[in-house]
């Protein structure tokens, strides 16, 4: 039997930002004393991503997950969130299952009022670096042992895919303005980031990339 779904509504302007840069949604919400990090990634070469959401529990340290359906481009985000997710999150408001008057349907539009309109690029930079241990959990970065910019390449074969280049956000310093421009521009011409194990002796100046590649 499934649950009643809930439609996230308040996501379209946010997904339709991210679906010009690396597919990539994170902010933060609090709703009572929970405090939710809301992840979504949706590169179209990632299945293992794709439409779902993924949630950082704060208070409980706990991660979890729940699929997305429906037209996301006509602004359909529906979530069934089974009694197993549904206690999850109440344990992350800090309340008890069925006391008081509290309704887990009023929960889901609290927090689709919580939806931002917009992610500026700092704010998603400052979040990615500061939860990419979160990040790595989702799947949605690969290699995540590699967290040193090397290089750039070109592609012979393929397209750059953004589990790659989100590593721009998470593991440089550079200006989250310049990170947006570099990436579009790997994108225009089929270039893709080279990560390591190990720190370069210089740290790579993306500026000079850009020039290069402009």
């Amino acid at each position: 039997m499934i649950d009643d779904r809930y439609n996230l509504r308040n996501l379209f302007n946010i997904y339709m930002q991210a679906e010009k840069e690396t597919k990539t949604i994170i902010f933060e919400s609090h709703i009572g004393r929970g405090r939710f990090l809301f992840m979504s990634f949706f590169a179209d070469d990632d299945e293992s991503t794709k439409d779902k959401i993924f949630l950082y529990l704060r208070n409980t340290n706990n991660m979890v997950s729940t699929k997305l359906y429906g037209n996301h481009l006509k602004g359909d985000f529906y979530i069934y969130p089974n009694k197993n997710l549904q206690r999850k999150l109440v344990k992350e408001l800090q309340l008890n299952e069925g006391s008081g008057t509290f309704s887990f349907s009023t929960f889901m539009e609290q927090f689709n009022d919580s939806i931002p309109k917009s992610i500026p690029s700092e704010l998603k930079v400052k979040l990615m670096t500061e939860n990419s241990s979160a990040i790595n959990q989702t799947g949605a970065i690969d290699e995540v042992e590699k967290i040193y910019l090397l290089s750039i390449k070109k592609l012979n074969i393929g397209t750059p895919q953004d589990k790659t280049l989100r590593k721009l956000y998470m593991y440089t310093e550079n200006n989250s303005k310049d990170i947006d421009s570099f990436i579009k521009i790997l994108k225009k011409v089929n270039y893709t980031t080279v990560w390591g194990t190990t720190k370069p002796q210089k740290n790579v100046n993306i500026q000079d990339w850009i020039n290069r590649l402009s």
